[in-house]
This record gives structure tokens, sequence and C-alpha cells, in this order.
């Protein structure tokens, strides 16, 4: 019987590790793109013929291709194209089994039907598998939405489909609150506070890319204070710390919302780094939630920024959280009451003052309000922080440096203490 069960657990190991050896294999060794007078090529190297899910998007007009988790031979994130209809091409991870391509068009195009080249082809001049995919230019009244029926299809996320998943998690949310509160009258326990840390960007959506280090992404700088904070914090048995993305993998803001919901959590905080054209601009600002009316102005900078977070989805491929904007800000204003945004406040605030005290550099305005996408459906006190501009070389420096990473965790960690320890009881915890 004991080697029978030594010779199955022989065999699993092996296609295990066959399978695993398969995938390591995977490579993606060029990315080609061509202009033609009626058309446009995009030809992708690999080492292999790999299963391939392509299909169209509008608002703006994008291709999409996914491909199984591979390596790549250089650094593909962001492929510059002189073709005519071709404003972008993105490269990267999507998730742990997938990386994705994403072709922004400046023009609709039809989608024509993917074909693969075999090396071994008479036709072939290289030693590698190639998938083709031929953007055929049209006009918007001809535009059409494409699938492709030989390959896999792709799930389609629509704004109804988006909406109902996010009313769910958050009806799921409130009923599990009033249970949560209900039962803490019989208990004397209480209830450890949650705290949702939210790294920006991931995988194929970069977020900002220093102009002074070449190397420094805004992804891997969220992602890495972001779990610095997670560390400093589980050591507190007072606290919970939870994570939208432990890795380097895209994330859709509706996504990042529903996670949170999900958790229950108690506060909400958004990492993220700034750039700007002019390279003297530099420092930390923290955002909250602000209600919508003619009294509130928006500098061109926060417009901006609005812009670069809430577009975060269209770079990885998925639906512009734009298109639902007006359902998830019912949802803000049916839960986020002016309580939790004063809360808000506050929180950002101790935030501004922790900053100072370990000497980060803020900007002159340092606190601003503004309607986030990933802030508005929140139904827990909520901020985003920009922990300084990758385009400026003092903030770059500290941004790449270990000590300026920690020093933004342990500020961070900080204010929520105080946060906690001013507020822990309005907040029934």
């Amino acid at each position: 019987m004991y080697k029978k069960f030594l010779f199955f657990l022989f065999i699993n190991m092996t296609i295990f590790f066959c399978g695993y050896l398969h995938n390591a294999n995977a490579h993606v060794y060029s990315i080609r793109a061509a202009g033609h007078k009626t058309y446009d090529r995009i030809v992708i190297e690999m080492s292999s013929k790999y299963k391939t899910k392509i299909y169209m998007l509008s608002k703006p007009y994008r291709v999409v291709i996914d491909l199984p988790r591979t390596t790549w031979s250089k650094n593909l994130s962001q492929i510059t194209t002189k073709i005519s209809n071709v404003k972008k091409i993105t490269f990267g991870v999507l998730n742990h089994t997938t990386v994705r391509l994403v072709a922004e068009l400046k023009a609709p195009a039809h989608l024509k039907h993917p074909f693969y080249l075999d090396p071994k082809s008479r036709f072939s001049k290289t030693k590698h598998w190639r998938v083709v995919v031929d953007l055929i230019h049209t006009s918007k009244s001809k535009y059409v939405t494409n699938k492709i029926p030989s390959t896999k299809t792709a799930k389609k996320t629509t704004t109804h489909h988006v909406v109902r998943h996010i009313k769910k998690s958050v009806t799921h949310s409130k009923t599990s609150h009033s249970k949560t509160s209900h039962s803490r009258t019989k208990t004397v326990k209480a209830k450890k506070f949650v705290v949702m840390l939210d790294p920006g960007h991931g995988g194929i959506d970069s977020g900002t890319i220093s102009t002074i280090y070449r190397s420094l992404w805004e992804k891997n700088v969220n992602l890495d204070i972001a779990k610095r904070v997670y560390t400093l914090l589980a050591k507190d048995h007072r606290f919970t710390p939870r994570i939208t993305r432990s890795k380097d993998y895209f994330i859709p803001l509706v996504k990042r919302i529903s996670i949170n919901h999900n958790a229950h959590s108690d506060l909400f905080i958004s990492f993220h780094c700034d750039a700007a054209s002019n390279h003297n601009a530099r420092g930390a600002t923290i955002f909250s939630l602000g209600q919508r009316g003619k009294n509130q102005v928006l500098s061109r900078n926060v417009r901006r920024l609005m812009d670069k977070e809430d577009n975060a989805d269209l770079v990885g491929g998925g639906v512009n959280i734009k298109d639902y904007g007006k359902h998830v800000g019912g949802i803000m204003f049916d839960l986020t009451q002016r309580k939790m945004m004063s809360f808000s406040q506050q929180f950002a605030s101790m935030i501004q003052s922790q900053f100072k005290s370990h000497k980060i550099r803020l900007k002159t305005r340092s606190y601003e309000q503004a309607n986030f996408a990933v802030l508005k459906a929140q139904d827990v006190p909520s901020v985003l922080i920009e922990m300084g501009y990758l385009s400026n070389h003092y903030d770059a420096k500290d941004l790449r440096a270990a000590l300026g990473r920690q020093k933004r965790a342990i500020a961070v960690v900080n204010a929520i203490k105080l946060f906690y320890s001013k507020n822990h009881t309005a907040l029934g915890k």
C-alpha cells in the first residue's frame, strides 16, 4: 500500500513539475507593429503557440491581447509606435496566470481573424512562433466590438454587471456590519480595527515612471510602502491589516472597491505617486472625498490627478469607471454620511502632521478634497496619498531609498494609531 502511495505521488509530482517547466519556458521575444494604407499589423514573437484571448474595446478604442504568463526579453512595458492608427502599446503582467498587451488606437478599427506563423513554415524568417493581429481601418458608424471565435472569448464586462457587483458587495457589507454591531452588544471582546491598504496601479498599469531614475516605477513604490505599513500594523494586536494586491498584478478600480467592502474594513488608504512636467514640483498631498458642488473649485493639478488615477482601468484594457460613475456616485451618497467624510478629513490631517514630524516634504496645499473614483464608493473613512513627485530629483531620490519609504510607512502607521485612539469608540470598535 505504501509503495503504491509513493508511486502515485511520484507520478503527480512529475506532472506538476513538467507543467511548471513548460510555463517557465513561456517567453515573448518581441512585439512589432507596422502601418499600412488600409490596416495596421501587430506581431508578437513567442517561444510557443500559446492560446490567445483577443477582443476590442471602445472609449477609447483599444485591442486587448491576453497570453499565458510569460517572461519577456526587454522592457516591453511601454512600446512606442509610429504607425498611423496605433497611438500606444502597453505590455505587462495582468495577474498570476496572464500577461496582457493593450494597443490604444487613434481611430476605430475592425479586428481581422488572427493567425499563427509556424517557425517551421517555409514562409517563416524566424525560429520562433508568431501571432499576427490585423486591425482594419473603419469609420465610427461601421465600428462593431469584435470577438475572435477561434480564441477564448473575453468575459464581457458591462456597466450593469459592474454596478450590480458593487451594489451586491455594498449591501452585503451593510448587513454584515449591522449583524456585527448587534453581536458586539452581547460580547465584551472588541473586534480588531481592519485597515485596507490599496497600492495603486500594478501589473500592466505601471502608473508614473520616473524621468530621473528610469527603473523607478510608481506601481513598485506604492506596493513597497503599502507592504511596510502592513508589516508595522500587523505587530499591533489592535489592528488587522488587509491589502488589495500583494504582488505586481493589475486590479481594476471596481475590484479594489469590492475587495474593501467584502473585507468590512474600518479605514481605507490608497497609495500613489505623482509626476509633473515642471520638475521643480515636489511634495506629498493627502486627499479625502469632497462633495460635488458649485462651491468646490478644483485646481488643474487635482483634475489632472483625478484623470490619471481614474483612467487606470483603460491602461489595463478594462471598462472606464467613469462609464458607471453616476451609479457609484449614488452609492456614495447613500452610504457615505457627513460623519464619515468628517472622519476622512480628520485622518488626512493626522497624516499631514505625521509627515511634517518625520520631515517628509509636503506641497504648499498638502490637503485637498477630490472625487477620486476609488474613494467614491467607500462607506468608511478613506484617503488617497500622493507620496511625492517621481519627476522631481529630491522626491525621486527619497522614494527610491528604503529609508524614505520607511519614513512614509511609519508616518502613516502613527496616523492610523492616533485616529484609532481618538475614534475607535465612535466607530464601534
